[in-house]
């Protein structure tokens, strides 16, 4: 669960750089569904989001977790 969490922040942050209205409707799918189901249905949605959260979403998670810890 806590890595659950650490992946909401990190793609909410990534949503944040890219567009804000779409924050919404990124949460509820996180919290509802797994990775894998929301790796499939968001992927169809927009795939150069979600390709940008595999290549720098672990680097990122390191940075937010510090972020969020101070």
């Amino acid at each position: 669960m806590v890595m659950d969490q650490i992946e909401v922040t990190n793609l909410i942050s990534l949503k944040l750089q890219w567009s804000r209205s779409k924050i919404e409707n990124l949460i509820p799918l996180k919290l509802q569904w797994g990775r894998l189901k929301l790796q499939l249905q968001w992927s169809k949605l927009k795939p150069q989001v979600f390709s940008l959260k595999l290549q720098r979403g672990r680097l990122k998670i390191a940075n937010l977790i510090s972020l969020k810890l101070q």
